[in-house]
């Protein structure tokens, strides 16, 4: 299934090839099969390519948090509440953030 969406993503970075939704796409597969700080790299990649992509950002923060970088995971996810303050995921893993500290 995996080797699928990899496939689809291939094909659409063909077409677009500075897109960030091919970066987020392959963070979010490389995530999916555990290669965490290739995840991480692809995030920042979609992050630099459209700094105001929120999935991204929310999804930059939630790994962070995974990865123990605390101050990292706040700004990404701080970012995402600023941009759209009705995201309900990027607010959640703040409030685990602030748990965990």
């Amino acid at each position: 299934m995996i080797t699928d969406a990899q496939k689809c993503v291939d094909e659409i970075k063909q077409l677009f090839p500075l897109s960030h939704l091919v970066s987020y796409m392959n963070a979010r597969i490389r995530e999916s099969e555990g290669s965490s700080k290739e995840a991480e790299q692809q995030y920042i990649n979609a992050v630099t390519l459209a700094p105001h992509h929120v999935p991204s950002l929310v999804s930059l923060g939630r790994l962070q948090i995974e990865l123990d970088k605390p101050i990292l995971a706040e700004h990404y996810l701080s970012e995402a509440t600023q941009l759209k303050p009705d995201e309900y995921e990027a607010w959640h893993h703040l409030g685990v953030l602030h748990q965990k500290q």
